[in-house]
């Protein structure tokens, strides 16, 4: 993980000057069935305050600052402040697919980082992440492949959304 975790240095640097108050790794690199070279990196960066024009042209240097460095085009980062974060419908700013996009932190999202989720800086997601209501949490994360355009793929599919269409398995 030598390149994964240079990655991470060069962009947890790079926020630096944003002055985050955390950021988290969920997904495989939290769960542990991260693979080098293969596997995406998700984060979530908790700034202090809803990002304005001026962050915004901030986070696009970094991540293109970073754009040939290996494993860069698998970094995807949501970027949300502690006054937005109970709202798990609204769209915060993303940078994933080498793109700004807006989307949700969703509900899976949500459980992972407090069952799972992995503190690469600042506090934990329980200190600045309102737990997800029981009746809205996915009860169960399956591992799962599939093989597309002939490569295999292998991660989870847990609850509705973001990775599968159904609760559990």
């Amino acid at each position: 993980m030598q390149q994964t975790d240079a990655l991470l240095g060069r962009f947890l640097a790079g926020l630096a000057p944003l002055s985050p108050l955390a950021v988290w790794a969920h997904g495989s690199l939290a769960a542990g069935d991260y693979v080098e070279g293969r596997s995406d990196l998700d984060l979530i960066a908790v700034l202090p305050h809803p990002p304005g024009a001026g962050t915004v042209w901030r986070v696009a240097v970094l991540h293109n600052r970073l754009r040939a460095a290996p494993l860069a085009g698998g970094l995807h980062c949501t970027y949300l402040a502690p006054k937005t974060a109970a709202d798990a419908e609204r769209r915060h700013l993303t940078w994933a697919h080498e793109r700004l996009l807006r989307r949700p932190v969703t509900p899976v999202t949500r459980t992972e980082l407090h069952t799972s989720g992995r503190v690469l800086h600042g506090a934990p997601p329980a200190d600045l992440l309102p737990a997800v209501p029981t009746a809205s949490s996915p009860r169960s994360c399956c591992a799962t492949s599939a093989t597309t355009g002939g490569r295999t793929w292998t991660g989870r599919t847990c609850g509705r959304g973001t990775y599968g269409s159904t609760w559990g398995c």
